[in-house]
Order: C-alpha cells, then sequence, then structure tokens
C-alpha cells in the first residue's frame, strides 16, 4: 500500500479531518468537493463512498457530493487497480 500513497494522494480531506458542511442564506446546503493528487492525471479515477459508486473524474480529480453526516469510507480506485481508502467524518 505504501507504493499507492505515493501515486495517489487524497488532498481534501486529510487524514483525520472532519468535514463541517456550510449553508447558504438560504439554509441549502453546499456541496462537499473531494479532491485527489494521482501521479498520472489523465488516470481515470473511480470514486466510492461505503462502497457505493459515485463518479469518476480525470485529469482534475474533484468530485462534488452532497452526503448526509456521518461517517463514510471514502475509497477510490483508477483505472489501473490502485487503489485508497480514508474514513470520512461528515458534520
Amino acid at each position: 500500500m505504501q507504493e499507492n500513497e505515493t501515486l495517489i494522494s487524497f488532498i481534501y480531506p486529510k487524514k483525520n479531518e472532519e468535514i463541517l458542511l456550510s449553508k447558504d442564506f438560504d439554509e441549502t446546503i453546499n456541496e462537499v468537493v473531494f479532491k485527489l493528487a494521482h501521479r498520472s492525471p489523465e488516470t481515470i479515477v473511480y470514486w466510492y463512498l461505503d462502497s457505493e459508486f459515485i463518479g469518476t473524474t480525470q485529469t482534475f480529480h474533484e468530485l462534488s457530493i452532497a452526503p448526509k453526516p456521518g461517517e463514510y469510507m471514502l475509497s477510490v480506485m483508477d483505472q489501473e487497480g490502485n487503489e485508497l481508502r480514508q474514513k470520512v467524518v461528515i458534520k
């Protein structure tokens, strides 16, 4: 797994960082933007939240979603099968 960590790394959220959902003036909850860095940006990355597929990214690895508060496992896998997981706490 050590090798994968240098290939793929989360930019946001950082490890053990809690995410506070922000609201607009009209009380609409804003989406969370997950970000990662990949050594080969053109690689397709598949994103999962608690094993549920939530999208793909390529070149710019940023994905916006509106999860409910709670604890989740954020997982990503690139087209080569390299994987990275991280616990995410959303409040």
